[in-house]
């Protein structure tokens, strides 16, 4: 369980800086409609505590005069909602990836570009990667509380729903092409990595369960190589390969890796 939770997060970690990589150069084009995004989820979102707390609209507040009497609380919460839909929020918590991420943070404010070249945009990298974990299927419920047990349930079928759309793009676009490329109407492929940021691991996993499900032939290196299959455990050291049908002693049959036959 410790070696999948380890490559889940190095997934996480180089795909997200993948993805913010090809994705920088947008990022500064449109860095205008990004204020302008922030500024809206600003005042929905503080409207929104408003007609819970005081029962009246954040426009109602204004048109009494009353604007300076929204408390303080309010107003992080709306900031906070609005850092978060542009992937620009500071990790909180005591846990080792938020420690990680603020110190990271810290040490690229006072580093400047030199740690700004090996990772731009280190807060919308970290923003990503906590996307992908606590939307990644069981992985994202290990720190499931009672409290937030609503919230994960619907970050699960979030994520669920996300992969099952890469499955349908694949199945639509064909198999002959990379997990990343569809084809526009001339026939062309493009590449998608630059416009999904961190939905990138949900179009690769997509890719790979429409693959696997089907019989394809895996077009990631990675994947094509190590081949992963159901084994049959039989009272030994020893497995029963779904691939050739034999029994191994390659390594145990507590892997979920095929034999050498592959």
């Amino acid at each position: 369980m410790d070696k999948l939770i380890s490559i889940y997060f190095i997934g996480f970690m180089v795909l997200g800086m993948i993805s913010t990589m090809y994705a920088s150069g947008p990022q500064d084009t449109h860095g205008g409609a990004e204020k302008n995004l922030k500024k809206a989820t600003f005042a929905g979102e503080l409207s929104r505590q408003t007609r819970v707390r005081y029962g009246k609209s954040l426009s109602d507040i204004i048109s009494d005069g009353q604007f300076n009497k929204i408390e303080g609380d309010l107003f992080e919460r709306a900031v906070e909602k609005s850092f978060e839909l542009v992937y620009q929020q500071t990790p909180k918590g005591n846990g080792i990836f938020s420690k990680a991420a603020r110190g990271y943070l810290d040490a690229d404010k006072r580093a400047g570009f030199i740690l700004g070249a090996l990772i731009p945009f280190p807060r919308f990298v970290i923003n990503q990667i906590k996307f992908m974990y606590e939307h990644a299927p069981v992985i994202g419920m290990l720190n499931a509380t009672k409290d937030t047990m609503p919230k994960k349930i619907g970050q699960q079928l979030t994520g669920l729903s996300l992969i099952m759309g890469g499955m349908a793009i694949r199945a639509q676009e064909g198999t002959d092409m990379e997990w990343y490329e569809i084809n526009n109407e001339q026939g062309q492929k493009i590449d998608l990595r630059p416009l999904l940021g961190p939905f990138n691991m949900f179009m690769y996993l997509g890719d790979i369960a429409y693959r696997k499900i089907t019989g394809q032939e895996y077009k990631d290196d990675y994947m094509a190589e190590i081949r992963i299959c159901r084994i049959h455990p039989i009272p030994s050291d020893s497995f029963i390969c779904n691939s050739c049908l034999s029994q191994s002693s390659y390594t145990s049959w507590r892997s979920y890796w095929c034999c050498s036959c592959c």
